[in-house]
């Protein structure tokens, strides 16, 4: 008799202690879609989703590497003196799988704007440069090679080093087909109608090929 009451005694424990408020924490949901660092990128339909870690916004799509790593990031800072600035680390990546006409895949452009306004909520006004970090793009590294080949040739001393930074305005002669790459066209939709690049830098101080693209007034 005593072994019985102490079973039940045993199970009166177990039930009190799960009945009990804040004595019962339910275990995590698994990291997914479902996570709650994971949003959609426009709405409940949309098969886009963003985690946030900090000022990084990270794009996922079952489109590409089955979500479990991100199409793009997005450094949107929200402090110091890159308030201003939307920053490409990883360039988008340009080998997702074929999209349905389902949810039909994403430009860069709507991801701009997408982030920018739903998740950092700050508006595309504010944004004035657009930095593309690493330039992996074939035609765009073309014409950054055939720039630095032009700019060689322009200048007198042949021993003559490329500088860590230029600017290309609208009057140069590759604006042009610069304005005809796939970054440079996915930054200016992203702020039609009001506002558009006006000029553009290469910075190769890390050894790659950056991208800032200047943002102001049609």
């Amino acid at each position: 008799m005593h072994s019985v009451y102490t079973l039940l005694v045993l199970l009166w424990s177990i039930s009190c202690a799960f009945a009990a408020p804040g004595r019962f924490v339910p275990p995590p949901p698994p990291p997914g879609l479902n996570s709650p660092d994971r949003q959609p990128l426009r709405n409940a339909k949309d098969i886009y989703t963003v985690a946030v870690k900090g000022d990084k916004y990270l794009v996922y799509t079952p489109y590409y590497g089955n979500n479990k790593e991100p199409i793009t990031t997005l450094i949107i800072p929200n402090d110091g003196g890159k308030q201003d600035q939307i920053i490409i680390p990883e360039a988008y990546n340009g080998e997702e799988k074929a999209h349905t006409d389902r949810s039909p895949r994403l430009h860069l452009s709507d991801v701009i704007q997408a982030v920018t306004t739903r998740h950092a909520k700050k508006s595309l006004a504010s944004i004035n440069w657009v930095v593309i970090r690493t330039i992996v793009n074939p035609q765009t590294k073309d014409v950054i090679n055939d720039y630095y080949v032009d700019w060689k040739k322009r200048q007198a001393d042949p021993r003559a080093e490329f500088p860590v930074r230029v600017t290309i305005g609208q009057s140069d002669p590759f604006w042009n087909r610069f304005a005809a790459t796939p970054f440079f066209k996915a930054v200016n939709y992203a702020f039609k109608p009001g506002r558009a690049i006006t000029s553009m830098d290469i910075d190769s101080k890390y050894g790659g090929s950056d991208l800032w693209f200047k943002i102001g007034s049609r």
